[in-house]
């Protein structure tokens, strides 16, 4: 079009030329402008595509992987916390069977439902099988058990996560909150709970170390759905009592996976670590064509163990392709992958759950990812068939039109294919935008010109939005790290520069001490004050601590009334002189409705031998003999060897 306009004249009008023979040489270059120009329109539509396509693609990874970690993480800190419960109970429990018996005994005999005789039984059941006595000794059993109840009461109340709390003597007498409705619907009368995985895993033959442990999942016998236990055995000496066990049902436990409705139309997925899948969102379960069994009657089932998932829902035993692709990334140190499914492509992405050994998928089809970006092209496509269907009507009536507008029609045309090429050139070259063109007249055109502003103009906005999201996700960090009373260091921060400062510690051969401070009496201060009281107490002894301290010296909020304090690069005596300086600072600090306040400090040294378990522990019981020696004080706890034996003088700390 060029060599064409800066022709030499020849005097002749293009009318005279198309009209002597030289239409055919008019057309070619015309037409070659206008392939060319359909050519730019679809390279552009899928560089463009491809681009986006690309974009979406890392942002699919960085997002899904993102997912994964959050969730993981709530659910590793939802198992932690109903472990510390169960923990809790084992030694409340163990205290009780140790206790003498002070009391009469009951008047027993069987019936359909609960164990007749069972004084305060309100929402509580008590249960014991045919096969066992009703001997004196069950008697002085249940009446003590009746203490768990409150307690039961209060931790399944307090958390939603928990559905019920048990106690499962070694007799088969079955205390549980809340109470079971339609008990023998499920089991017989002589039923023997010791075969079940959530009582013989915490015997003495699979838990010799006597901890709590968590139980595979299986199917609730009361029609709750899928569930597993937290169970810790009871022993008095060393006679094995019965197992206390608190039920978390899969459905209610992973609520914030099955309620929310993830990016793309993900599937969420918890899988144990033999590849059972514990529980799925319902999108999971459509993309795995599995349906999760929600009733199983143990009564007709009395001879088998406690039902646990079928083999469909253990992808590890798939023998398909996908199955095994699933299995070696499964199995594999990778994060994130890519496969294929039933002819439908995915991306998954895995996180550890370390408390239980679990791992959280997420599933999310590219179709779902892609979307807008293949509708996109596919729109962009039939814009320029179309395109092309009107040029050929054009150039059909263009040899009539031809004479009287060939100057205009192709000003007409090559301005705004400038505009356009120079659009797609400069895409990638910055921020600005162009502005449109005046229209001219041409459908297509005036379409791909507005197209291509819209690009630019989404451009844009993603730069603000990538933005805004990096704004944000450092304000998380800082929420994650922070107590949001005292404004210090939460556990979470604390366990992890402790970690640091131990390893450090090792490495350059240098003292580290660590101290635990707990306010005197402050349960009083609730109780006598009220909590917001209390609350401006723990802000108030906070700030002083804070202001008090050295620049090197780590604070944070270790739990409830206790905080913690890291003192790198300092010995023992060092650390008793700053913690008696911290300590008279507070002393005599004036607080507002409480006047004066008072704490009690437990130091520990850790040098030059590997500590990691022992610091905090030895703090701890430093603290305990603190507060056992009548508080306001500081107590450091002895040099440890390279294997302390540490025994705790007693499972609480007075407040």
């Amino acid at each position: 079009m060029k060599e064409i306009t800066n022709a030499p004249n020849k005097g002749k009008g293009l009318s005279s030329v198309v009209r002597h023979g030289f239409l055919k040489a008019a057309l070619i270059p015309i037409l070659t402008v206008e392939l060319i120009l359909l050519c730019l329109y679809f390279f552009a539509a899928h560089y463009i595509t491809e681009k986006n396509i690309d974009l979406l693609h890392d942002n699919a990874i960085e997002t899904v992987s993102g997912i994964s970690k959050t969730e993981a993480r709530n659910f590793d800190d939802q198992l932690r916390e109903i472990s510390r419960n169960s923990r809790s109970l084992q030694i409340d429990h163990q205290a009780l069977f140790s206790s003498p018996f002070a009391g009469s005994h009951l008047k027993m005999k069987y019936t359909n439902s609960r164990l007749d005789g069972n004084p305060n039984s309100r929402n509580v059941s008590v249960f014991v099988s045919s096969e066992t006595e009703l001997s004196s000794g069950v008697s002085e059993k249940i009446i003590k058990t009746e203490e768990m109840n409150a307690r039961f009461s209060n931790l399944v109340d307090s958390n939603p996560n928990l559905v019920s709390a048990y106690f499962i003597s070694q007799d088969n007498v079955i205390r549980a909150y809340p109470a079971i409705e339609g008990f023998y619907d499920q089991f017989p009368h002589n039923f023997d709970l010791k075969q079940y995985n959530f009582y013989y895993l915490a015997d003495e033959a699979h838990n010799p170390k006597r901890q709590s442990v968590w139980t595979d999942a299986y199917l609730d016998p009361g029609g709750k759905g899928w569930m597993l236990s937290n169970v810790t055995p009871i022993y008095k000496d060393d006679f094995l009592e019965g197992v206390t066990g608190l039920d978390v049902t899969l459905s209610t436990f992973s609520k914030h996976i099955l309620s929310k409705d993830l990016q793309w139309k993900s599937g969420a997925l918890v899988m144990d670590k033999q590849g059972n899948i514990l529980t799925m969102s319902r999108n999971a379960e459509s993309y795995f064509g599995l349906k999760d069994l929600t009733h199983y009657n143990f009564k007709d089932n009395a001879e088998d163990q406690a039902q646990t998932r079928p083999t469909e829902f253990n992808l590890l035993k798939q023998k398909s392709k996908s199955g095994k692709d699933f299995s070696d990334f499964f199995h594999g140190t990778e994060k994130t992958m890519e496969f294929v499914m039933q002819g439908e492509e995915y991306l998954l992405t895995k996180e550890a759950i370390p408390e239980t050994d679990w791992q959280l998928f997420i599933l999310a089809p590219f179709k779902n990812v892609y979307g807008p970006i293949i509708e996109e092209k596919e729109r962009i496509t039939r814009i320029g068939v179309g395109f092309v269907m009107l040029a050929a009507i054009f150039y059909m009536l263009f040899f009539v039109y031809l004479r009287q507008s060939s100057k205009n029609l192709a000003k007409r045309i090559s301005a705004p294919i400038e505009q356009v090429t120079n659009m797609i050139v400069s895409y990638d070259s910055g921020e600005k935008v162009h502005a449109i063109h005046e229209p001219v007249n041409i459908t297509e055109l005036d379409r791909l010109l507005s197209m291509n502003l819209k690009i630019q103009k989404a451009k844009l906005r993603y730069q603000k939005i990538n933005k805004e999201m990096n704004i944000k996700n450092e304000q998380l960090r800082m929420l994650a790290i922070t107590d949001q009373l005292t404004q210090l260091y939460n556990r979470l921060k604390l366990d992890e520069v402790l970690s640091y400062e131990l390893a450090r510690s090792q490495r350059d051969r240098t003292p580290l001490t660590v101290a635990i401070i707990d306010i005197d009496k402050f349960k009083q201060v609730n109780d006598n004050h009220g909590h917001q009281v209390g609350d401006a107490v723990l802000i108030s002894v906070a700030q002083i601590m804070l202001n008090n301290i050295r620049s090197t010296d780590i604070l944070g909020r270790w739990g409830g009334e206790e905080f913690m304090l890291i003192l790198p690069n300092t010995s023992l005596e060092n650390a008793d002189e700053h913690a008696n300086n911290l300590r008279l600072k507070i002393q005599e600090a004036s607080f507002k409705t409480v006047h004066q306040i008072t704490v009690s400090m437990g130091l520990a040294s850790c040098a030059q031998f590997m500590c990691e378990k022992q610091v905090v522990e030895l703090a701890d019981n430093a603290l305990y003999e603190a507060k056992e020696n009548g508080r306001n004080r500081v107590e450091l706890a002895p040099l440890a060897t390279n294997r302390p034996e540490i025994k705790r003088t007693a499972s609480k700390i007075a407040v």
